[in-house]
């Protein structure tokens, strides 16, 4: 998997979390600039103001976000959506681990 479709799992992931109702770049703001530079930027600047449905929605649009974006998908379904509670709750321990303890993951 690319580092673009890694980063848009995690997005995924935040995103069940987060909720829908909240612009992507305040989601964007909890994951690490260092590990996904220049996607995370780009990802900011074009489709930040956004809820994270509608540039999901944009992104399969984009040939150069598609197929990440279809990994991800994949990737989310199988190690997240389709995972026991537990492994859910591991997942946003793991991605948000100073934020969340264990009485906010139900």
């Amino acid at each position: 998997m690319d580092i673009k479709a890694k980063l848009l799992v995690d997005l995924l992931i935040l995103s069940h979390l987060e909720g829908e109702d909240i612009a992507l770049k305040n989601i964007l703001e909890l994951l690490d600039s260092k590990h996904y530079g220049k996607h995370l930027e780009e990802l900011r600047r074009d489709f930040g103001w956004m809820p994270p449905r509608v540039a999901f929605s944009k992104l399969s649009h984009n040939s150069g976000w598609r197929k990440s974006l279809a990994q991800a998908a994949q990737e989310y379904l199988q190690s997240h959506l389709l995972a026991s509670s537990k492994t859910m709750k591991e997942n946003w321990k793991r991605m948000l681990p100073h934020r969340f303890s264990s009485q906010h993951l139900m």
